[in-house]
């Protein structure tokens, strides 16, 4: 083993477990890995080698990960449910997790570990051991951490986005272990059986946190700022206004929105300080800090990064205590061993990923960055102390911290640019300057709260009010300070990747949206246009995350593109042509009947086309036999509408045209749709059923 690892002995073992447990993600075969890793253990027992341990702790790795996937995989009826479809069943389980609610809908989200299930086709219960995500309207009893529920409805797969670029909850519930949905019509599904179930340590937990959450926002429940000290404090940004939440992704100062490695450093080095001035030794110091974190993660709520960040420090600072030098290699691995063997599924959540490649980031860049910006604040050293200016003196005084600072922040941040460009498209260079004042008011906001819970602790709430509002003033100021930097030209930016990587003619995106108006974006190789054939305000939200995911803004755009055929002359863009590397694409918007006679009337061949997207006219006929006919088209694209008249429109032109034969892709179970052309091909994919795929080829 090379030198340096010799010295870091965890470090090169934690790799082939990490590496292990990836694969076996990939490649679901879990006794075929539990068989590989009893082969390699024989082998180890004859031959214990450095290569044969790493082989061993690679099987280990794929069968611990492969055998967690499987198992959470295995939610009893699942496998015979189709996508897009659903099952009734009645389940029986315990709640894991404090209820959500959904801010759009007002439907909670609830966590439940099902511990039986049954279907209207079996008589009895069918055993479990899975978790599932509930989905319904709040049921008439408060519920809470370990309520034994039985529940009725609709048992399904989790649904993915709808759009690109949008929040991926079906992903987001696989990398939590969850492959299964019930969704619930009505809150009286919800049964109570039994009060108190559940982790007796993760219920203490959640009331400390309630606890804390109440007191921080004592007297403030009106203002919404307000929201930014919770999510400061204990990681909770429900409540916490959008185009805050926003601001603090734009300037890359998101991090502070997590219990993460800054709280629990700042904590704990906060704490570190007031035991030194105490008279207490380092290392008992030390173990104070290590005792602190590990209750501020208590009662923070033990969530997934605050645990991981109090993990990763106990393990640091063990070493310490024990006399023994503190590697950070040495203790990055150890912590991924400790976090990846209680919970693998960890390893493909973007935060374990972020936390791990930017300390991995700092170990490896931090000290040669430090020697560089240290030379910086150095003044000459033939120049006698008594020429220096007072500059110079207070450069040399505080530069070596100044360095440290810069060092640390310089390379958590290029440990984190890839990764953040990977999953949210965006490069955020302001936040190099933007975190050494967002950090001081993170710091500030945790003292203070500390403050505030120690005189409501005390029973002294009526002096804690002061405070509470004092926090509100640096929440306030935190809020104003990320605002400013993310409104800093060229200080973030979108970086749509994917499209680099796009060797197509050009892509026709059309969008999913309430209204029915299919809203297209039309990619060229050098320019972007947008076709919008019915706008609605409802789909100004959809369309301007699709635009920043995709590093566009859509005053910049040019509105229609220069090939637009339009077939109306008073409103160009409800309907035309777009002829690109010779295929004809028909968009009609919510055309009303008599526009479309119109259209026939003039001229039926300009309708004439390869592929056609119809919006829905929600007050009128709309998509006339003629009109179809004349068009022709290869492949349909229907736009959805979620409003009555449009949906009923809508429902009655897809049984007709289904029943003439017709290739249509229907947005409504679709999502999406993608339209990549070439000069031979043309290509249709869905966003939302990924099992929807044409292809258009000629020579």
């Amino acid at each position: 083993m090379p030198a340096r690892f010799s010295a870091e002995p965890l470090a090169v073992p934690a790799l082939a477990f990490i590496a292990g447990i990836g694969t076996g993600f990939a490649v679901d075969l879990p006794w075929l890995w539990m068989a590989v890793f009893l082969l390699f253990a024989l082998w180890f027992l004859f031959r214990n080698s450095t290569f044969t341990l790493l082989l061993l702790l690679f099987c280990a790795g794929a069968a611990l990960s492969s055998f967690r996937h499987h198992h959470a995989q295995a939610v009893p009826f699942l496998a015979d449910i189709e996508p897009g479809e659903g099952r009734f069943v009645q389940a029986e389980g315990t709640l894991i997790a404090l209820p959500e609610e959904d801010p759009v809908t007002g439907n909670l989200r609830l966590r439940l570990h099902v511990t039986s299930m049954t279907t209207e086709a079996r008589a009895s219960p069918v055993p479990a051991d899975q978790k599932v995500q509930v989905v319904s309207p709040a049921p008439g009893f408060t519920l809470e951490y370990g309520d034994h529920l039985r529940i009725e409805g609709l048992l399904r797969r989790p649904r993915g986005p709808r759009n690109p670029g949008e929040f991926d909850a079906r992903s987001f519930l696989h990398q939590q272990g969850i492959h299964g949905e019930i969704a619930s019509a009505w809150g009286d599904n919800v049964i109570l059986l039994e009060r108190g179930g559940g982790n007796p340590l993760i219920a203490v937990s959640l009331k400390a946190r309630q606890w804390i959450s109440r007191n921080l926002l004592h007297d403030l429940e009106n203002e919404p700022v307000a929201r930014v000290i919770n999510a400061v404090v204990l990681g909770e940004r429900e409540g916490v206004p959008w185009e805050i939440t926003e601001d603090f992704r734009f300037s890359g100062t998101m991090h502070v929105f997590a219990v993460s490695g800054l709280h629990v450093g700042l904590v704990g080095w906060l704490i570190f300080e007031i035991l030194k001035m105490l008279g207490l030794p380092r290392r008992y110091a030390v173990l104070g800090v290590i005792i602190t974190v590990l209750f501020y993660a208590f009662v923070t709520g033990l969530r997934p990064s605050a645990v991981r960040a109090a993990v990763m420090m106990t393990i640091f600072l063990g070493g310490i205590v024990a006399n023994r030098p503190a590697r950070i290699l040495n203790s990055l691995g150890a912590a991924a061993f400790v976090l990846l063997l209680f919970d693998p599924l960890q390893l493909l959540r973007p935060g374990f990923q972020l936390s791990f490649l930017v300390l991995l980031s700092i170990a490896l860049l931090a000290p040669a960055l430090r020697q560089w910006f240290s030379a910086r604040f150095q003044h000459d050293p033939f120049l006698p102390a008594s020429l220096l200016t007072p500059t110079q003196r207070l450069a040399g005084s505080s530069g070596g911290a100044f360095a440290d600072y810069l060092a640390i922040t310089t390379s958590a941040w290029i440990g984190s640019a890839p990764l953040i460009l990977i999953y949210f498209h965006l490069v955020a260079p302001v936040a190099l300057i933007a975190n050494f004042v967002v950090v001081p008011l993170a710091f500030l906001i945790l003292s203070t709260a500390l403050a505030i819970l120690l005189l409501n602790a005390a029973q002294l709430a009526g002096v804690a009010v002061f405070l509470n509002n004092a926090c509100l003033g640096l929440a306030s100021t935190l809020a104003a300070t990320v605002a400013f930097f993310s409104g800093i030209p060229g200080g973030h930016l979108h970086v749509p990747w994917e499209r680099f990587l796009d060797s197509r003619d050009a892509t026709i995106v059309v969008l999913d949206t309430h209204s029915g108006s299919a809203p297209c974006v039309v990619h060229r190789k050098t320019s972007t246009h947008l076709v919008q054939t019915a706008p609605h305000r409802t789909d100004e939200r959809i369309l301007q995350n699709y635009l920043r995911n995709h590093g566009l803004i859509e005053v910049e755009m040019e509105r229609l593109p220069s090939s637009w055929e339009p077939l109306l002359e008073h409103t160009p863009a409800r309907a035309g042509v777009l002829e690109q590397s010779g295929w004809r694409i028909l968009f009609l918007g919510d055309l009303s009947f008599a526009e479309e006679k119109d259209l026939l009337a003039s001229d039926p061949e300009i309708l004439r086309c390869d592929v056609l997207i119809k919006a829905v006219a929600a007050r009128d006929l709309s998509g006339l036999p003629a009109s179809i006919s004349a068009a022709d088209p290869d492949i349909l694209v229907l736009a959805q509408s979620r409003y009555r008249g449009g949906s009923e429109n809508q429902a009655a032109l897809l049984r007709r045209l289904r029943s003439e034969g017709r290739h249509v892709i229907d947005q409504a179970t679709a999502g999406a749709v993608t339209i990549g052309i070439q000069e031979h091909s043309l290509e249709i994919t869905a966003t939302l059923d990924q099992s929807i795929r044409h292809s258009l080829r000629r020579d």
